[in-house]
């Protein structure tokens, strides 16, 4: 028994391998019996799910050409073999296997399956349940054969995804080569998390979409669903189908996949507009649903988006690069999935998409069953298309490089005799600068002229002088955003600006007016995540924020109120981020509080300068803690507060916490100390203690749907008790229970937490019971 290397994780690494040394060349068969366990994890894989037993790599024998002493440079490979797999299993029990030939004997009290590929595999997955926990059926077309596994209920939206895989994967197989599988397994998956995985032969798709599918609205989740499930096929060609490194190189399996999900998906729906939450029919639901995600496009918002607020929030870094290397593994899934698409499409636009195509092609059929490496990649496309790629992966794959383009003006004249001359100002900010095309727009529809501008670290800024039959009122560069860029809003001048009617809106490329909101009455404004501002006129309130990245934020607000007057507040709040061990090489970091300091503009024109610092812990363990100074005129206001979560049992859990506060002098009395967390008491105090404490049961989640409106996620009991005391008064408490329900509506995208209970007061004296309710909602 050897320990694990630390090259994906850092913890339950003793005696983690069971090495066998086979003698080279020696004819015979060796078994190994061996014992192995189903963890009973909230993402089913490897592991369990109540009755649902799931694990796709690692459970079998794996053949290393390597010694304990270079496991870490070699990284995490799965070679593929002949595999073949016998499965028994008591009667009363199913099993889903993937395979070439798959046969079913039983024999007295056992069941045993027998699954054999014609080629090698990597992946052997397992997949098995209870009888009844699982059904099937089967789904022929011309080339494939879909075998369809799903929970009780959901046959119906199965089938429908079976059917869009039979033409997902023709789709495939034209551009980019034969798929090796006829058999391929689409299995409904249990998890709650809503991850979704492949192996050889076999696709699984979380439970998560099925339920929310057509929630509040008619095929809400579809195209989502559809967009996953290409993703996942895709697999089959990259990643499964030609193996990678998934630890140093799993850009070349995520971030190609994703390339031909992204690719089929914006030939199937369209590229431009709001592509992904589509009405399928007429309803209020479904007005709900355009109204509010209707501008929402696959490419921009689901995959675009995420890089910008990455590389703007400081979490960017290379693409490629060993896990143990990486400083930012909170920010893996964008890394390696989203931007890594950027720049596989910004890779397929520098060599020609079309020659791209056929690289990838070629690949597949020559290395099926193999491995691929990003240098294997680079030498297959120099090679045929004749360019040195060394720049582009140097900057883009295995560097950290950032780019900016900029329109920095637009000045337009007649020319002589007829027509004009436009001279273009271009800016190039950042590193790996890429060929990017530019764009002149008239005022009339379809006028319109295009060129390429080529920047350089020599020549990052240029004047572009262009001759046109029409007057051009604007200039864009990178239109169809072919190139990474950290900032869109300067690809246009003049900038940008979105009105915003009614329907949402959300640009990445322009400023946006959003004038009276329907639910708040305000007008609102900003620029996607990075500040914003909003004017509510009915209560005369306005408040806004500016961010800096990952530093923190500038925000303030202010009211004009009858009674006071002008009253406010202006601070500067500090983001506090922890890097906690998460069992990952490398550094995860975790937003665990904030600190602010600033001012509140008090009625009579006073000023109070204030001090807020906040924190929470909840990855390695549960705690949370406050503290705050106000200094006005003289006085102060201090409060310190904390708490701690202990689990008791599996999902139960207890949570205690305190605070003492106390104010001096003529403090104000709006900074005066409440009983905000009582029901049954009202009063302030220039003093406080306070005691408060939980008991939280394990919820009760069993998914109930209420019609086609809403879904009831869970359901947790809670049982309280809070004391606290103000000034040299008496000791307050009371105790009492509380069931908080989690609804979610419009495809998951709307949660409400519904809150209700009764409470008793206990001290002074005791008495009546006292009913409460509430309800909260996000989007």
């Amino acid at each position: 028994m050897l320990p694990l290397p630390a090259v994906t994780q850092t913890y339950s690494l003793d005696d983690g391998i069971m090495r066998v040394e086979l003698p080279e060349g020696a004819p015979g068969t060796l078994v190994i019996f061996f014992r192995t366990r189903f963890p009973y994890t909230s993402m089913g894989e490897p592991g369990r799910l109540g009755d649902v037993y799931t694990w796709r790599f690692g459970w079998y024998p794996l053949l290393y050409p390597v010694t304990p002493e270079t496991w870490e440079e070699y990284g995490f490979r799965l070679p593929a073999y002949a595999y073949s797999v016998e499965l028994s299993l008591p009667k009363g029990w199913v099993a889903a296997l993937p395979g070439d030939e798959v046969s079913v004997r039983v024999r007295g009290e056992r069941v045993t399956y027998e699954a054999r590929w014609n080629r090698p595999v990597r992946s052997p997955a397992l997949f098995f349940a209870k009888e009844g926990e699982l059904r099937s059926f089967t789904l022929e077309g011309k080339d494939f054969l879909i075998e369809g596994w799903y929970l009780p209920g959901f046959e119906e939206e199965l089938r429908a995804l079976a059917t869009e895989a039979l033409e997902i994967l023709p789709w495939y197989e034209e551009r980019f080569g034969a798929c090796p599988y006829r058999r391929i397994l689409l299995v409904m998956h249990p998890n709650k998390p809503g991850a979704s995985f492949a192996a050889d032969g076999i696709v699984f798709l979380s439970r998560w979409y099925f339920d929310r599918m057509d929630l509040t609205a008619k095929g809400i989740l579809s195209r989502v669903t559809r967009f996953v499930l290409a993703h996942e096929l895709a697999h089959l060609w990259w990643g499964i189908g030609i193996g990678v490194d998934f630890a140093a190189e799993n850009w070349l399996s995520e971030a190609f996949a994703q390339y031909l999900a992204v690719s089929w998906y914006e030939k199937t729906y369209g590229a431009e507009g709001g592509n992904v939450f589509v009405p399928e029919l007429k309803g209020l639901g479904e007005e709900m649903m355009e109204n509010i995600l209707g501008f929402v496009n696959l490419r921009e918002h689901l995959v675009e988006l995420p890089y910008l607020q990455t590389a703007f929030m400081g979490f960017d870094e290379a693409v490629v690069k060993p896990f143990r290397e990486v400083r930012y593994h909170n920010a893996d899934y964008v890394r390696i999935y989203d931007k890594g698409y950027l720049i596989v499409r910004a890779l397929a636009t520098y060599v020609g998409e079309e020659r791209f195509h056929k690289v990838l092609r070629s690949l597949h059929d020559r290395l099926l069953g193999g491995e691929l490496t990003v240098a294997g990649l680079r030498s297959a496309l120099e090679e045929a298309t004749g360019i040195d790629l060394e720049p582009f992966f140097a900057s883009w794959v295995t560097g950290e490089a950032q780019a900016d383009y900029e329109v920095a003006s637009l000045r337009v004249r007649p020319a002589e005799g007829s027509g004009f001359e436009a001279e273009v100002e271009l800016r190039f900010h950042g590193e790996g600068p890429l060929p990017v095309e530019v764009i002149l727009v008239g005022e009339k529809e379809g006028q319109e002229k295009r060129f390429v501008w080529a920047p350089g670290a020599e020549n990052p800024v240029e004047v572009v002088t262009v001759s046109t039959d029409f007057r051009p009122v604007r200039a864009t560069v990178d239109p169809e955003h072919r190139v990474p860029d950290i900032d869109r809003l300067n690809n246009h001048y003049p900038r940008r600006f979105v009105v915003i009617l009614g329907k949402n809106h959300f640009p990445l490329d322009a400023y946006y007016l959003k004038v009276l909101d329907p639910t708040t009455g305000a007008i609102q404004g900003g620029y996607m995540d990075r500040f914003a501002w909003a004017v509510l006129p009915q209560s005369r309130y306005v408040a806004g924020f500016v961010r800096y990245g990952r530093a923190g934020e500038l925000n303030a607000w202010a009211q004009v109120r009858d009674d006071v007057g002008l009253i406010g507040a202006l601070a500067w709040t500090h983001y506090l981020w922890t890097t906690p061990e998460v069992g990952a090489p490398g550094e995860t970091w975790s937003l665990s509080g904030t600190a602010s300091l600033g001012a509140f503009k008090l009625p009579d024109t006073q000023f109070a300068p204030f001090l807020d610092i906040q924190w929470a812990e909840t990855v390695n363990d549960v705690y949370w803690g406050d503290i705050s100074l106000i200094y006005s005129d003289g006085s102060y206001r201090f409060w310190i507060s904390g708490g701690k979560e202990f689990r008791l049992a599996p999902r139960t859990y207890l949570q205690l916490g305190a605070g003492l506060g106390r104010a001096t002098g003529d403090v104000p009395q709006l900074f005066e100390f409440g009983l905000e967390e009582f029901a049954t008491f009202q009063g302030t105090g220039r003093a406080k203690l306070s005691l408060r404490s939980s008991l939280w049961l394990p919820p009760w989640e069993e998914k109930y749907r209420m019609g086609d409106l809403f879904l009831l996620n869970s359901v947790t009991l809670g049982l309280f008790l809070n004391a606290a005391r103000l000034d040299d008064g008496p000791w307050l408490a009371e105790t009492g229970a509380v069931l908080v329900g989690r609804v979610e509506a419009l495809g998951g995208f709307i949660q409400l937490e519904l809150v209700g209970g009764i409470v008793y007061p206990l001290l002074p004296e005791f008495g009546e019971g006292k009913l409460f309710f509430g309800v909260t909602s996000g989007i």
